[in-house]
């Protein structure tokens, strides 16, 4: 791989399966590539650029499985995952609704004995506290090190500074509002339609989104985050 330098000591990360390119993993993974020193490749379903790798490269799997340290915050499912690195899952969210086992039925067991086969590989999970900790053990049925920890995506959040959000708000043309009110929605397990046999996971405001435009002033914007098993079926919503 001509991202790769030779004999370099490397961190290999990714976001959603590829399908992201923010996260805990790659909040954490960068941190821990500074700190060391070491190189950065983050897996991507996309264009090659910068740290991004396309997943599709032909040797991603032993780019995977020769890193010093992988970091994800999901599956993989990359075949032949047997990483001789050091392994950490941050996973995602705080599991205030069943996942995993927890849900009972056969696709999620099937999910399990999948994910499974990576957690086994996997040294180090991260929760948020105590009441996750134990439902991810049980849920996924994780055995080995967990640890409690904010999430890096979030500390990164807290810790910015004022000329980085003067930044971002430069970027995302922000800067002309007093009040930015963010809207970032879990998904829904009933939400969604059938085409044929591929389910759709449906984006829905769970607010008279019409009312609150009529209240907002001209000072306020409200900016709409989905979850990515939304985001990545097509968002275009004008109020």
């Amino acid at each position: 791989m001509k991202n790769l330098k030779m004999n370099t000591k490397y961190i290999y990360a990714e976001s959603f399966n590829g399908n992201s390119k923010t996260g805990n993993s790659i909040t954490l993974a960068r941190f821990l590539a500074m700190k060391l020193n070491y190189q950065l490749i983050v897996g991507y379903n996309g264009k090659s650029e910068r740290e991004f790798v396309n997943k599709k490269y032909n040797d991603m799997k032993d780019v995977i499985n020769n890193a010093d340290i992988v970091v994800l915050n999901s599956h993989t499912f990359i075949k032949g995952f047997n990483p001789r690195g050091y392994v950490i899952q941050t996973w995602h969210g705080t599991p205030l609704k069943k996942i995993g086992l927890d849900l009972g039925t056969l696709r999620s067991k099937y999910y399990i004995h999948r994910f499974g086969k990576e957690l086994k590989h996997t040294d180090l999970f991260l929760a948020q506290s105590e009441y996750a900790k134990d439902i991810f053990a049980r849920t996924f049925n994780y055995k080995n090190e967990m640890f409690i920890s904010g999430y890096p995506q979030n500390d990164e959040l807290i810790n910015i500074s004022t000329s980085k959000i003067e930044e971002l708000k430069k970027k995302y043309n922000l800067s002309g509002y007093k009040n930015i009110i963010l809207y970032a929605p879990t998904w829904r397990d009933n939400r969604v339609k059938k085409n044929g046999l591929k389910k759709i996971r449906l984006f829905d405001f769970m607010f008279d989104v019409n009312k609150l435009s009529q209240e907002l002033d001209k000072d306020s914007i409200l900016v709409v985050k989905p979850h990515q098993m939304e985001a990545t079926n097509g968002f275009d919503y004008k109020l």
